[in-house]
């Protein structure tokens, strides 16, 4: 998250976006989350994905659990152009112009 901010520049702290999100937790009974944080310079996202667990056998035969975790950091100019580019993902017009 730090390397985030670094790239994005503008926001107060390079932990800005650590500190908005620390101290959030999963749901009970989720495996995927999306928490959402305005931020000093723009508005950001984080979406953490769990992935199922797989048993798998090491070289001795001992069965050991895997389970991996995706997370997305998302950040935008605003709130309003995140929702704008949530709804209209591909950036056209919804209703073509009338000439």
């Amino acid at each position: 998250m730090a390397f985030a901010a670094l790239v994005w520049g503008g926001l107060d702290g390079e932990d800005e976006i650590y500190q908005a999100f620390c101290e959030k937790e999963l749901p009970e009974g989720k495996r995927t989350y999306t928490w959402e944080a305005r931020l000093s310079g723009g508005y950001c996202t984080v979406s953490y994905s769990l992935r199922p667990s797989r048993t798998v056998y090491d070289e001795a035969g001992f069965e050991v659990k895997e389970q991996s975790a995706h997370v997305r950091v998302g950040l935008y100019e605003s709130r309003e152009l995140y929702e704008e580019l949530r709804t209209n993902p591909d950036g056209t017009d919804p209703e073509p112009a009338e000439p």
